[in-house]
């Protein structure tokens, strides 16, 4: 599902065409519960993201597992706190359990890279080998709780396919659009220690560590102009000495 490759006029009329039939397509009422209508709607937006792929031809968009949310999303914060050992490891879980159903992703060799709460969901990005593979997960959790649900997840390339981000850029990665909440990670270079996401009217400070940043906002990853997806994401970054650099373009590789 990488778009690097060049599209055509005709490919990205194509692309447009399916994304709207799947759209129209998607139910509207909620489905009894059951594992026939999930995998129809993995279906559906399985589709929906390859059309947006071809169309933009931009960062990689992975396929999405679940959607949700409602209003717990109204608790989000475009600061994010740190999640504790005990979280990581039981929120954790959970999200690797639904990731590596998927036959791809080897829980067993899993780590996690990056882990971030912004008010009652939590966001882990995991990292395996062997295949080489990256996995995020955004789960709805309620601080102090054991319980974790309304999770939604995304895998794709892994971390060391990506190319070396410049020391005061960024290398945007996987791109995650859950029809109601989205996720973007990505590497970040030796000199940034800040990322900060544009999304439409909403602003979200990325969680950076170890050269990577990864971040969510409950809304669209992209917006649709003249009948096109559009990527409309903006990044700022801040350096190491405070410098704040404003719409940085990312390294693609």
């Amino acid at each position: 599902m990488d778009a690097a490759e060049p599209i055509t006029d005709e490919q990205r009329r194509n692309a447009t065409r399916v994304l709207d039939g799947v759209l129209a397509a998607a139910p509207d009422v909620p489905p009894p519960a059951g594992s026939l209508r999930r995998t129809r709607r993995r279906t559906l937006l399985a589709a929906a993201v390859a059309a947006v792929v071809a169309a933009v031809g931009g960062a990689l968009f992975v396929l999405p597992g679940g959607i949700g949310g409602g209003a717990a999303y109204g608790s989000w914060t475009s600061v994010p706190s740190p999640l504790s050992a005990d979280e990581i490891t039981r929120i954790g879980a959970d999200c690797l359990k639904e990731i590596s159903a998927t036959g791809r992703f080897d829980r067993n060799r899993a780590e996690v890279a990056l882990a971030e709460r912004r008010g009652e969901y939590a966001i882990l990005l995991f990292h395996s080998t062997k295949p080489d593979m990256s996995g995020s997960c955004l789960a709805h959790n309620i601080p102090g709780s054991a319980d974790v649900d309304d999770i939604k997840w995304g895998a794709g390339s892994g971390f060391s396919s990506s190319p070396s981000a410049p020391a005061r850029g960024f290398v945007d990665g996987s791109l995650s659009d859950f029809r109601g909440a989205s996720v973007t990670e990505g590497l970040a270079g030796a000199e940034v220690v800040g990322v900060t996401v544009h999304a439409g009217k909403l602003t979200a400070q990325a969680t950076v560590t170890g050269g990577r940043y990864v971040v969510w906002w409950p809304g669209p990853a992209f917006e649709m102009r003249d009948g096109q997806p559009v990527d409309f994401l903006r990044y700022d970054l801040t350096l190491r000495d405070g410098t704040v650099l404003h719409d940085v373009k990312p390294t693609h590789g």
